[in-house]
């Protein structure tokens, strides 16, 4: 399921990039009414988009990319899935902190624990009850923050508790240990509470469970507070624009829509574009144009994916920087190879989004000093 998962989500965010990427290119050529409707257009697309979200969580395929993120915005976006998952006889009560609660963590995988926990607690419940997810500020003393493994001072609390048959201490003592599982064979890998709890602490937080058999169980998440949400929503004149330049772009993308959108995007911002469909076209461009300055390419890709691609590159043009675009990354980018500057974007990107990134890259480059 999770690998279905990830390939829609993939197929998924390459039409969305297409539809949001017109639709803004019209935003810009049109007045009056039809504004309007091109608006809700790109408001439509951004909510699927967060629907796909939701799904790379479910397949665990999404890429880290951490930033601000509203706990608040994050419980209440995920409520209507969670709804899904659980069964009609388990009652889902939600309460969020009165004020907004930020923390620094990648939202997708913020979605998978909010999912892994309340999927764990669905499962303790197998005659129905209660489940709540609170999201809470507190303040750790000292002693709590040395007890945690934590710094001292404002966290944001995210509890998920349920009324389920809970665990004994031995249990309990286990539970985030890879493959440690107490459901039936072929009904749990034993994965989902040690990749939750992998999760909480590369984002330099604490995850502790209380539990009691016969009552039900409370995981508490502990992430440190920061308060770069506001600093992020500040008004930018320039935010729409593109980031314009005149370098050499290699795009290599086999989605014929996303590939036609692109490459005006990219003509649009000014920089000189070779198109190519896949890997081997690619490198065929790459051996007539030596003076490529970048390469974007998708990362799933029939034959030769991205990933091979940017080695392969790396040897006629050394140290040439890389742009990897996908929504769906199957852990490729995981491996090991290419040397030079890469970055990540996620699908589906705007136009904004996709020069910037790029801009970036290049400067990156010369900030590094390569050539």
């Amino acid at each position: 399921m999770g690998q279905l998962a990830g390939g829609v989500a993939h197929d998924f965010n390459n039409l969305l990039t297409v539809i949001d990427g017109y639709a803004a290119m019209l935003l810009n050529q049109v007045e009056g009414p039809a504004r309007a409707d091109l608006s809700a257009i790109r408001d439509a697309a951004a909510r699927a988009a967060a629907l796909t979200r939701q799904l790379l969580a479910f397949s665990r395929t999404q890429v880290a990319q951490p930033r601000a993120i509203d706990l608040n915005a994050l419980v209440l976006g995920v409520e209507e899935m969670l709804r899904r998952l659980i069964r009609e006889d388990v009652e889902l009560i939600v309460r969020i902190a009165t004020a907004p609660s930020v923390v620094w963590a990648d939202q997708g995988q913020l979605e998978q624990v909010i999912v892994n926990l309340a999927v764990n607690s669905r499962d303790a419940m197998p005659q129905g009850g209660r489940l709540t997810i609170a999201v809470a500020h507190l303040d750790l003393d000292e002693a709590e923050a040395d007890q945690f493994g934590l710094q001292p001072g404002g966290h944001r609390l995210l509890t998920v508790a349920d009324a389920g048959c809970g665990m004994p201490p031995d249990v309990q003592a286990r539970v985030f240990e890879p493959f440690f599982t107490t459901k039936d064979q072929g009904k749990g890998t034993g994965l989902g509470l040690s990749t939750v709890y992998g999760i909480i602490r590369q984002a330099k937080g604490h995850i502790t469970v209380d539990s009691i058999p016969g009552t039900g169980s409370t995981f508490r998440v502990y992430l440190p507070a920061v308060a770069a949400l506001a600093v992020q929503q500040q008004a930018d004149p320039h935010l729409d624009r593109l980031a314009d330049g005149a370098e050499t772009i290699l795009l290599v993308e086999d989605d014929p829509a996303v590939r036609e959108l692109t490459e005006r995007i990219l003509n649009s911002a000014g920089y000189r574009t070779l198109v190519a469909a896949d890997g081997r076209q690619a490198l065929a461009l790459a051996l007539r144009h030596p003076t490529v300055d970048l390469l974007l390419t998708d990362l799933i890709m029939p034959g030769m994916n991205g990933r091979q691609l940017a080695d392969q590159l790396t040897t006629l043009i050394p140290d040439l920087p890389v742009v990897f675009t996908s929504a769906h990354t199957r852990g490729i980018l995981a491996a090991q190879g290419h040397g030079g500057v890469t970055a990540f974007l996620d699908k589906p990107f705007t136009a904004t989004t996709l020069t910037r990134k790029i801009r970036d890259t290049l400067d990156a480059r010369l900030t590094s000093g390569t050539t």
